[in-house]
């Protein structure tokens, strides 16, 4: 014999209140962080690097300890640009832009119009 439980409405009212006030705190908290489109420039390697961080400059630091397996040759990089972006989504997709430009000429652009 099939027992068709009900629960009352109540009940999923505070729980869907309680979950949907918790994700719209989770979502706002994000919303706020800042993210950084930022552009490194290996010397020894003649090479840019072109990454998404909260904080670029804690992102050198790492390159430089050797943490990126695509830049631990090319130690020590600098720092060349930084662009601030309102959100993770926002930088991504303009690292993404910046990549697939493919071009040198394009990362100097950047770096001299800042």
């Amino acid at each position: 014999m099939i027992h068709n439980h009900e629960v009352p409405s109540s009940i999923l009212g505070l729980a869907t209140k309680r979950d949907s006030k918790h994700f719209e705190s989770f979502f706002l908290l994000h919303l706020d962080v800042e993210y950084y489109v930022y552009i490194i420039y290996s010397s020894s390697r003649d090479k840019f690097y072109t990454g998404y961080s909260q904080n670029p400059e804690e992102s050198l630091i790492e390159h430089n300890l050797g943490a990126t397996i695509s830049t631990r040759t090319g130690k020590p990089w600098i720092l060349v640009y930084k662009e601030r972006c309102n959100n993770k989504t926002d930088a991504i997709k303009r690292e993404n832009q910046i990549k697939k430009m493919k071009s040198r000429k394009y990362i100097e652009s950047l770096i001299k119009d800042r």
